[in-house]
């Protein structure tokens, strides 16, 4: 698997050298902010959460790669969730 720190630094959101830093500063900001009320994080989830953000804000430059990425995290988000769901109660049924 690739770490995310490269999938962060050398994807199409962080052709500008200063948004891969603003990638990195908001996933730290992220990150604490939430695991500071105790709460459980994923930091895979935060990081894709920031590249998504990124692709929001460029908007015009480039549009239509963050209307690729955007369309990707959305899917993967709402597909990810529900399978993993279907795949932890048919093993916990058949493990029981």
């Amino acid at each position: 698997a690739t770490p995310i720190s490269i999938i962060t630094g050398t994807t199409a959101q962080c052709r500008e050298r200063y948004a891969g830093h603003l990638l990195g500063i908001s996933i730290g900001a992220a990150v604490d902010t939430v695991h500071f009320p105790g709460l459980p994080v994923s930091t895979t989830q935060v990081s894709v959460g920031s590249i998504f953000g990124v692709a929001i804000a460029r908007g015009g430059a480039g549009a239509g790669d963050s209307r690729g990425v955007i369309r990707a995290i959305l899917t993967a988000w709402v597909t990810t969730l529900p399978l993993a769901a279907v795949m932890g109660a048919a093993g916990y049924t058949l493990l029981r």
